[in-house]
């Protein structure tokens, strides 16, 4: 009777899967070898500091003493004056990261100054359309289906533009 049991059943995750899913097993490794063992600071590092602090700071490193995984140093690089204001905020972003990691996993914030990235150039407006003259026909048309059908056109194309 063993012999005739069927395999246990194995619940399959139903397609499709979070990015986040299939991205970290393959970025894990990556990100431990700058000594990041907790990839979370990296990918909710604008839910930690917000996102405007997120745009100029980037975590570069996380470095524990020997044999501890808690009271680590996390290196951010950063523009000089988010350096400045990183430096005000420590305080508050080590505890925002206590809460985040539900431990004391960072008690300081090593800055390194890197150059100010390159401002983002909103594009350019559109520029408006030059109106078009008014939905009439330049010559008679002696066909009168004809010049109801180039008339409807004419109106459809003034709204479309509209």
């Amino acid at each position: 009777m063993s012999g005739d049991r069927a395999p246990p059943f194995r619940k399959r995750r139903p397609f499709p899967r979070r990015v986040a899913e299939c991205i970290e097993p393959l970025t894990k490794p990556v990100f431990q070898s700058h000594g990041f063992a907790e990839v979370r600071i990296i990918r909710d590092w604008a839910l930690i500091v917000g996102p405007e602090l997120a745009r100029q700071a980037t975590p570069h490193r996380l470095s524990f003493a020997r044999g501890k995984n808690s009271d680590g140093t996390l290196t951010v690089l950063a523009s000089s004056a988010a350096a400045t204001l990183l430096q005000h905020m420590e305080p508050l972003i080590l505890e925002k990261l206590a809460t985040h990691f539900g431990y004391r996993a960072v008690t300081k914030l090593r800055i390194e100054h890197r150059a100010a990235p390159a401002p983002e150039i909103a594009p350019a407006p559109p520029q408006p359309k030059p109106p078009r003259a008014a939905a009439t026909l330049p010559a008679p048309v002696a066909d009168e289906e004809l010049r109801d059908a180039l008339t409807r056109l004419a109106q459809a194309l003034q709204r479309a533009d509209g």
